[in-house]
């Protein structure tokens, strides 16, 4: 699955079309329950609407990473069910700023449950600065790239 992505930006990646597109789902009609970034990925990564899953804007007190119970979501789910996921990239607003409210201490070292491979990007340390990656599973190491 791919997020904030629109059909006119396949087009720069043949490869992700021939692989995700192609053999893919595709939806010709669909809407979107809230169209901000935070709540709308806590909806396609828990299955919920945001007054079920908490995430109500994109940073606190609202919204953003600390506002997502991360233990029932879609990557756990087909993990159980013997699938192999992996994430890559931006996980939520504020990861690896804010406490995570599954551990309570720090987001960066906590990797999110149910995926096989991880590669999230923390929120970039200054403007116009590169993110900073947290990459594998199960114990990560900040590094500049993966």
């Amino acid at each position: 699955m791919t997020d904030d992505q629109n059909v006119s930006s396949l087009s720069a990646l043949p490869r992700t079309q021939q692989l995700l597109a192609a053999a893919g789902t595709t939806f010709s009609n669909n809407f979107v329950s809230y169209p901000l970034c935070c709540p709308s990925r806590a909806t396609y990564l828990t299955g919920q609407y945001p007054h079920n899953h908490g995430v109500m804007g994109n940073s606190p007190p609202d919204g953003g990473y600390s506002m997502l119970r991360g233990g029932e979501t879609v990557p756990v789910w087909l993990s159980r069910a013997g699938y192999q996921t992996a994430h890559v990239g931006k996980y939520l607003n504020g990861y690896g700023k804010q406490q995570s409210k599954v551990t309570g201490g720090p987001s960066a070292p906590y990797v999110p449950d149910g995926g096989t491979d991880w590669m999230g990007s923390i929120a970039k340390r200054r403007p116009g600065g590169a993110p900073t990656w947290w990459c594998g599973k199960p114990a990560p190491a900040p590094v500049g790239g993966c």
